[in-house]
């Protein structure tokens, strides 16, 4: 077992790291402000603390390729948890208390192909099909874009051009937050008022 545990700590690493990538990359998608400041800010963090990994414990000196490996699972397990970190600080501090409302405009509907895959053995995987994600790019006044995901039957209802409702507010690190996106509605286009209908007692 206790041969086992390098392996184990390398699988759990590779887990963390995948795990926060995905988690990260899914914040980045509602944040407005350019990618490369959080994965700047996430890099510095993680060259930063890179010395600490590579220096010798207890003595034992490694090889440059193993010093090669351990540096860069250490930036790619150290930047995505930073990247995770810098994107999950920023959108707890967005709230609707202080949110602004924006109408965007639908300028591209997306579709995306995944391919799926199934297991058949001991780590070996064999194709089996694919499936679609869609989305629409909602591009704001002053000319960012957000993207917002949909199902197929609002994928197909969706035509560009389309007005979208978009609730922004700045996180705790100054990056606004996309924290809701809905459909305009039509009334709202025009600028005719909402009628509410009249209750019976109202009518009476």
């Amino acid at each position: 077992m206790k041969g086992k545990m390098p392996y184990i700590l390398l699988v759990l690493l590779i887990i963390v790291g995948i795990t926060s990538w995905g988690a990260g990359i899914a914040l980045a998608s509602q944040t407005l402000s350019s990618r490369w400041i959080s994965l700047t800010a996430a890099a510095i963090l993680a060259l930063t603390s890179l010395p600490m990994t590579l220096r010798a414990k207890n003595g034992v000196k490694r090889s440059i390729t193993q010093k090669t490996l351990r540096g860069l699972m250490h930036v790619f397990v150290a930047g995505g948890v930073g990247y995770l970190a810098i994107l999950g600080i920023n959108r707890l501090g967005a709230t609707e208390e202080k949110s602004d409302t924006l109408i965007g405009e639908v300028t591209e509907r997306t579709r995306h192909r995944h391919n799926r895959t199934r297991r058949v053995g001991r780590n070996r995987y064999v194709p089996d099909g694919h499936y679609y994600t869609y989305g629409a790019v909602v591009t704001l006044p002053d000319g960012r874009k957000t993207e917002q995901h949909l199902s197929l039957e609002e994928y197909n209802r969706t035509r560009i051009g389309a007005k979208r409702e978009v609730t922004v507010a700045r996180g705790w690190l100054g990056m606004p937050v996309v924290i809701s996106m809905k459909k305009l509605s039509k009334n709202k286009e025009t600028g005719v008022p909402i009628r509410k209908k009249k209750t019976k007692a109202q009518r009476e």
